[in-house]
């Protein structure tokens, strides 16, 4: 009966402290989150890193020490997060938009591109994952491709400037210099005042 005792003992202690271990996860990561809200990222990466070591299965945690380490320069490290997000919870939406977007920065433009094209067979309207495709590809050389998803956006948001200016680039390139100078003046229409410096270079 002792050893029975015992052992129940012995079973609750350790169902108690798994419990504050996952307490302890959460509480370090909402306090990560907070640190990121207000742009501390030293402390951000460090309060993830700790609940990370509360619970090793924690993906978010791992998504937001990579967002903290991006803010660091430290990029290579945070891909390294993201992939071990993507191992515990390979369909995490932000995970792939995130790595993505990493990839692009250190102009891994295939890798970028493959991300992207997860998030665009769940959601054919992200925009952004448009975006980053559609600059991988122009990057990559692939006009077509990249004029197709800056068309897109510009359906999807018809006041982006910028996305204008981008799908003139591509135009441009491609050869339609018609369609690029098009493409520059709705990027000074909307607002943006660089593109007079495109229109008046290409455009004659």
């Amino acid at each position: 009966m002792k050893n029975v005792g015992f052992l129940l003992i012995l079973v609750l202690i350790l169902g108690m402290s798994g419990g504050y271990a996952q307490s302890d996860a959460e509480q370090y990561y909402l306090a990560g989150r907070q640190a990121l809200s207000n742009n501390n990222f030293l402390l951000a990466r460090d309060e993830f890193t700790r609940a990370i070591q509360a619970d090793s299965t924690n993906a978010e945690a791992y998504t937001g020490r990579g967002q903290a380490l991006i803010r660091l320069k430290d990029i290579h490290s945070a891909l390294d997060d993201y992939n071990k997000a993507l191992q515990i919870d390979p369909l995490n939406s932000e995970s792939h938009l995130l790595r993505g977007k990493a990839n692009y920065l250190i102009q891994d433009y295939q890798s970028t591109i493959q991300d992207m094209n997860f998030l665009l067979e769940k959601n054919s309207d992200h925009t952004q994952a448009l975006f980053y495709r559609a600059e991988s590809e122009f990057q990559l050389g692939y006009l077509q491709k990249a004029i197709r998803d800056y068309t897109k956006i510009a359906e999807l948001e018809p006041d982006n400037a910028i996305n204008y200016q981008s799908l003139g680039y591509a135009k441009l390139q491609s050869g339609d210099t018609q369609g690029a100078c098009m493409a520059f003046q709705k990027s000074l229409d909307k607002g943006n005042r660089g593109a007079e410096r495109l229109i008046q270079k290409n455009c004659k």
